[in-house]
Parts: C-alpha cells; structure tokens; sequence
C-alpha cells in the first residue's frame, strides 16, 4: 500500500513539474520562478497526499492546499495576468485562502464542516467584490458600494435566523 502512495505523489508531482518546465522551455516564465512554483507545489502536494493517505494531521492538510493553490495562483500572476498590476489581483489571495478553508471543512465531520465552510465561502465571495473593484469592473468606488448596498447585510441576517428556525433539527 505504501509503495503505490509514493508512486501515485510521484506521478501528481510528474504531471504538475511537466506542466511548468512547459511553460519555462516556452519562455513563458523564468527560472528563480520555476523554482519557486516547483517547491511550492511539491511541499504542498506531498502534505496534502501525506494528511489523506497516511491520515495525517489537519495542519498539514491546511498548509498543503494553501500552498498548491498559492502556486496555481502565481502560476496564473506569471501567464495569465502577467501585465496586470498587483493592485489589481490581490483579491486571488484571499481567493487562495477561501479555497484551502474550504476544502479543509470538507474533510471534517458535519459541525465542523458548516463552521469553517461558511468563512470559507465568505472568503471566496468577498474576493469576487474585491475583485470587481481592483479590475474596474463596476463605475462606482467600494465606498460607494457600501454606502448604498449595507442593509443587504441586514436581510441576509435575518435570511439565516428565519432559516435556522425553520430548518429541521433547530432548537427551540
């Protein structure tokens, strides 16, 4: 059983190492970033893989996705968003951080899943405001936005109290 785990990290790490040496003999990214990416990805698949197969701990688990979805994430900074300024994709980061909450969350038992879900997806969702803002999408400033838009927060608060009361299992 233990031989077929290190062949199967070998092979994830393979896949993903292929991928970016692609991308470097294209000239697409350069070699200190290769190596950063390379380092990323390797330590955070082999916790990810250790804390599911070897039933590692938690923490492992946590830093592995955050740090295969950094990778991924800067990946994409090098490629895909190479000309756009950090200011206008720092939201990604909280989008990482949301991810790996929430794939955390999946791997615990139901009341712990919905309390870290839950931020979790906030996380995520926010990161979509941020980064309508940072990229101009929307004509107004995020002042502005939240001038205007804040009693959604209200309707949302009472959307989750009238749910919970009338969800099965609630107390009294």
């Amino acid at each position: 059983m233990q031989n077929r785990q290190y062949r199967f990290t070998a092979g994830v790490l393979a896949m993903f190492v292929g991928l970016l040496l692609l991308l470097l003999t294209n000239g697409v990214i350069r070699a200190g970033e290769l190596a950063i990416l390379v380092l990323f990805l390797a330590v955070g698949l082999i916790a990810v893989i250790n804390a599911f197969m070897r039933e590692g701990r938690d923490a492992q688990l946590l830093v592995g996705m955050f740090l295969v979805l950094t990778a991924l994430f800067l990946t994409a900074r090098a490629t895909l968003l190479a000309h756009a300024p950090i200011t206008r994709v720092w939201p990604g980061f909280v989008t990482v951080g949301g991810l790996s909450l929430f794939g955390y969350a999946m791997t615990k038992g139901s009341d712990y899943r919905v309390a870290l879900a839950v931020p979790a997806v906030f996380l995520v969702f926010l990161s979509g405001v941020f980064f309508l803002f940072s990229m101009d999408i929307v004509d107004i400033t995020f002042v502005e936005f939240v001038l205007v838009w804040w009693p959604v927060l209200i309707v949302a608060a009472g959307v989750v109290t009238v749910w919970r009361q009338v969800s099965p299992g609630s107390p009294d």
